[in-house]
């Protein structure tokens, strides 16, 4: 294993722009000591919470040349060197995958950025610590992991800089309302989904005078739910003008 000293002189070259093949061959072997903690993380994700896992096990080498110029840290700090992904239907899920991760994994740290987003970016982040290594485990819903693949299609076109909040303003308006946008969708439909629930339930016990009640209470959220999905299509309207407007130009 490296000493902390070690791994953190290779980050500093990497910072440098110092790439070449000493510092790189470091880095694998850096990474390589992650593999024990990241399998057993993973079993436990699949073998026991039955979750679909995707993602990366290892951060790309370019990846973390740019974290490390970006938030000017040490490669010994850096807590996704090694980690996943897990795509849930909706917010209630994601909570439910937060407390079942707490009862399997005693060393775990929670980052809700759902309340205070990263320049838009909303997700569940779980920092699990396992023989001495931390493995970090992205759990979105699939409107924020829809809005993430636009963020990074949109940085693809705009700059590798629109993810961190700087570019084009426009463009980063657009997605911060559009984040906007999906958090509200995603807390209707959490309430259309209980009211569903508690509706079936009624009718299930012929309780007739509570599911009418539930039915009718169902209503003016459905009603925002359409208004939201029309809301979120005039943006898709706005950045598509947007892309149309950068190719032109270029």
């Amino acid at each position: 294993m490296l000493s902390k000293t070690q791994v953190d002189k290779v980050g500093d070259r990497l910072r440098c722009g110092e790439v070449d093949e000493d510092a790189l061959t470091r880095l694998s072997e850096y990474q390589a000591e992650f593999d024990v903690a990241y399998a057993y993380v993973e079993r436990i994700l699949t073998k026991r919470m039955y979750l679909s896992v995707t993602g990366r096990p290892a951060k790309s080498t370019l990846s973390i040349i740019e974290k490390l110029k970006r938030i000017n840290s040490r490669l010994s700090q850096v807590q996704d060197i090694s980690g996943c992904r897990v795509i849930v239907h909706a917010l209630t899920d994601q909570d439910d995958v937060v407390r079942r991760a707490r009862q399997w994994f005693p060393s775990i740290e929670v980052d809700d950025k759902r309340e205070k987003p990263t320049h838009g970016y909303r997700a569940i982040h779980l920092l699990i610590s396992y023989a001495g290594k931390c493995i970090e485990v992205q759990v979105r819903t699939r409107l924020q992991h829809f809005w993430a693949t636009i963020s990074e299609k949109l940085s693809d076109t705009f700059g590798q800089g629109i993810k961190y909040g700087q570019g084009d303003p426009d463009v980063l308006a657009v997605l911060r309302e559009l984040s906007e946008g999906i958090k509200r969708f995603e807390l209707i439909v959490d309430k259309v989904t209980v009211l569903k629930r508690e509706a079936a339930l009624a009718k299930r016990d012929k309780n007739m005078k509570v599911f009418k009640a539930l039915n009718k209470n169902l209503e003016p959220h459905e009603t925002q739910l359409r208004l939201r999905m029309y809301q979120m299509r005039e943006i898709f309207i706005r950045l598509d003008e947007l892309e149309r407007r950068h190719v032109l130009s270029n």
